[in-house]
């Protein structure tokens, strides 16, 4: 809705870092032999009262991150933030360099593999999601080449260890595991640094320098991706695309056995010693819905997307009973040490059901990629409001947390919601709906300034009535301004033989402006931003 404002929010936007009493602990803190095993076991601990010792019990200090030079509130620009976070997981990949470490002890979105951090154990979605990140960072960099970056002079540091590593690596002279080691001491290090504030020192980094810096990160991310899609994933090393480039299924989650280790010389509260590792081995999980889900949206090409599409399609996360799509495939080969999603009969929560929240996020980014004739294929059996109410349980207005699937051996529950909620699954359907109306980007900067505004809606033909003169659909847009499509001859709206004929806007005052083809121009974009227009009609033919 605000393209044109993205420099001053990115730039000019100044955030807090929240001072967590909470850190993770140093490998060596938390790697130990528990039952004769090595584990990741109590990844985190409390900072405790005496770190904060220097301040006042009521100081700002102990609830955000200060600088130490002055005693203040640290506060950066919006874009060093994201910078920071993404840093810091692009030095929390695994040995291999394919998932994000588990290293807090958290599973991540799939909270039920709760067992699965004390097995070393790594994720691709996190993978994708910081590509995304990546990505986001290196555009935003590079478009605003002649402007900087301020840092902390501790992220500063750790970015340029990080860089110096990468370099390392792809000269040959470290090989995937000293990586990893090295990197991570480099996390621990940094850490350290800023355990209670910033020192206080800043540099700015220029974006050109930064951009260079980026794009080896990206590259070396990217080489852990196609790492796990040929090793795990379904994707063809004879094949004259590139892994990355296939759209084969993407492995989603591993943990990891530490083959080779040596003990410190010290031990936890409890008596097991602590370990340094010195290889790791993978063992990759069942499939999961997540990981194609995120995987989606780091691909750039349409045809890789629908490729990818296809193979879920075609695939165990499949169930063609119900036409529609499992968080996982079964999970009977796992153990009960991955966590509790174990312990759920298959079909029933985390365990091989149709979980709406991912499902959802899968529809999405079939939208998302320009897969509407898919999307909508898909729509008629996977979201609630076109369900069966008498086998759904419940109002098709309702949303559930996850529908028995025919993986469920009790066969009269199959397709039938639990559980109902407003969260998660309903955030999607609102991106969704909002997408598939208005399109993914409605506004956009204008070479003139402000910006243009150009509805581009992907609905099919039968949302259209077919018994009327004018067969319209209708919707509210910004919460304020009803917008009316006109398609008289009940198309495909995304047809590519569709076009706009002209658009008419009512302002609030009654007063009417007439355009010729799709965009708005400025004047009068600026004005519906603002929710000066009462109506939109956009009127569609071939």
């Amino acid at each position: 809705v605000y393209p044109d404002q993205a420099e001053t929010l990115l730039w000019g936007t100044l955030v807090d870092t929240w001072n967590s009493p909470a850190f993770v602990l140093p490998r060596d803190g938390k790697y130990v032999l528990l039952h004769g095993k090595p584990r990741q076991v109590g990844a985190t601990a409390y900072k405790g009262t005496d770190a904060f010792s220097g301040y006042a019990p009521d100081s700002p200090c102990i609830t955000y991150m200060c600088d130490n030079s002055t005693g203040q509130l640290y506060k950066m620009p919006l874009i060093t933030k994201v910078l920071m976070l993404a840093v810091n997981k692009f030095a929390s990949m695994d040995p291999l360099g394919m998932g994000v470490e588990m290293e807090g002890g958290k599973p991540g979105w799939l909270d039920a593999l709760n067992g699965l951090p004390a097995m070393f154990g790594s994720g691709m979605p996190e993978t994708y999601e910081l590509l995304r990140t990546l990505y986001f960072l290196h555009g935003t960099v590079k478009m605003h080449s002649w402007n900087v970056v301020e840092v902390p002079n501790e992220l500063r540091d750790f970015i340029q260890a990080l860089t110096n590593l990468v370099d390392q690596y792809n000269a040959g002279t470290i090989d995937n595991f000293q990586y990893w080691d090295q990197t991570s001491a480099a996390k621990e290090k940094y850490r350290q640094s800023i355990f209670v504030a910033f020192s206080g020192g800043r540099t700015y980094l220029e974006c050109g320098g930064l951009t260079s810096q980026l794009s080896l990160f990206i590259a070396k991310v990217e080489g852990g991706i196609q790492r796990a899609l040929t090793m795990f994933g379904g994707a063809s090393l004879g094949s004259s695309a590139s892994a990355m480039e296939q759209g084969a299924m993407t492995p989603t989650y591993f943990s990891w056995e530490m083959t080779k280790y040596e003990h410190t010389g010290s031990k936890d509260g409890t008596g097991r010693p602590f370990l340094k590792a010195q290889a790791f081995e993978p063992t990759v999980l069942p499939l999961y819905l997540e990981g194609p889900v995120r995987r989606m949206k780091v691909l750039s090409d349409i045809h890789t997307k629908k490729a990818l599409y296809t193979e879920v399609r075609n695939g165990p996360l499949y169930d063609s009973e119900l036409s529609m799509y499992k968080i996982s495939e079964s999970l009977e080969s796992q153990s009960p040490a991955t966590g509790r999603v174990k312990s759920f009969s298959p079909g029933w929560l985390e365990n091989e059901s149709i979980w709406l929240h991912m499902s959802y996020k899968f529809y999405l980014e079939l939208a998302r990629a320009g897969l509407f004739e898919e999307f909508w294929t898909e729509a008629k059996t996977g979201l609630v409001p076109f369900m069966d109410p008498a086998v759904y349980g419940r109002s098709p207005l309702e949303a559930s947390s996850f529908i028995a699937s025919s993986a469920m051996p009790d066969e009269s529950s199959h397709g039938q919601g639990f559980v109902s909620r407003l969260s998660g699954s309903t955030a999607e359907f609102l991106s969704m709906w909002n997408l598939l109306m208005a399109g993914a980007r409605p506004f956009s900067p204008s070479w003139e300034g402000g910006v243009t505004l150009t509805l581009s809606p992907a609905l099919p033909d039968w949302l259209f009535p077919e018994d009327s003169s004018d067969s319209k659909v209708s919707f509210t847009f910004l919460g304020s301004t009803i917008v009316t499509y006109h398609n008289a001859e009940r198309k495909n709206t995304w047809d590519p033989t569709l076009t706009t004929e002209k658009v008419v806007v009512t302002m609030n005052d009654g007063s009417s402006v007439e355009i010729g083809g799709a965009t708005i121009p400025s004047a009068t974009a600026e004005k519906i931003r603002n929710l000066e227009a009462a109506s939109i009609d956009v009127y569609l033919s071939s």
